[in-house]
């Protein structure tokens, strides 16, 4: 979902509407249970299209054997069910099919094209192979003809090295926040200026370029 400008209602993209979550959580959250009780430290989280079963304070060998378990378990129960289940950092997640970042991209870019809206760019930033998908979006959408000469940057965040076609690497939050930075800060300098000056795209473009060649100086939490 997602706020317009003008309107204090939030917009639903999904053309089949908001999917019925209750069915599956109820075979799906009793199990997360059973777990919670026999590994201590660790707790559901109930989200609306997705719950997942966090074991960051479990004893790190055991609730790490009790997540593989549970993964099995879940596969099990929901074979047949409209979801997915996640293996991911220190927690198991099963999530609705249609709850995907991309699908949520795809969406929202098929509105923007329908009111007519241009871009001059996308800034993408992720954290992790969840997000791939969401990086493929962005790049099918730079390589299409009928998008114009929109730029994406897509941008990896951790210390992971794999080389990716199209995705660059930063290797900290904190590296992270200061490309933000950069980009509102020029963004005010456009606004506040009467006379044209190169878009931000120009501006990333040179952010990509100095990663890549000064990427020793990257602070590393």
């Amino acid at each position: 979902n997602v706020s317009g400008k003008q309107k204090t209602e939030w917009l639903t993209f999904d053309p089949d509407g908001p999917p019925d979550n209750k069915e599956w959580k109820l075979r799906v959250v009793p199990v997360l249970s059973y777990f919670t009780e026999r590994t201590p430290g660790t707790v559901i989280e109930n989200q609306d299209m997705s719950v997942a079963w966090h074991y960051q304070n479990a004893d790190g060998d055991f609730g790490a054997w009790q997540a593989k378990d549970l993964q099995v378990h879940l596969e099990d129960v929901t074979s047949t069910l409209p979801v997915e289940v996640y293996q991911m950092k220190k927690r198991v997640e099963v999530r609705h099919v249609r709850a995907k970042k991309s699908k949520f991209a795809e969406s929202l870019l098929t509105n923007l094209a329908s009111e007519g809206i241009e871009l001059d760019f996308i800034l993408c930033i992720g954290s992790g192979r969840s997000d791939d998908s969401l990086f493929q979006v962005f790049m099918n959408l730079a390589a299409s003809e009928a998008t114009g000469n929109v730029k994406v940057f897509n941008f990896r965040m951790g210390l992971e090295k794999r080389t990716v076609p199209g995705i660059h690497m930063l290797d900290s939050i904190s590296h992270a926040r200061e490309l933000l930075a950069i980009v509102a800060d020029f963004g005010t300098k456009i606004a506040a200026s009467e006379n044209d000056i190169e878009p931000t795209s120009t501006l990333l473009l040179s952010q990509q370029r100095k990663l890549k060649k000064d990427s020793s100086k990257v602070t590393r939490d």
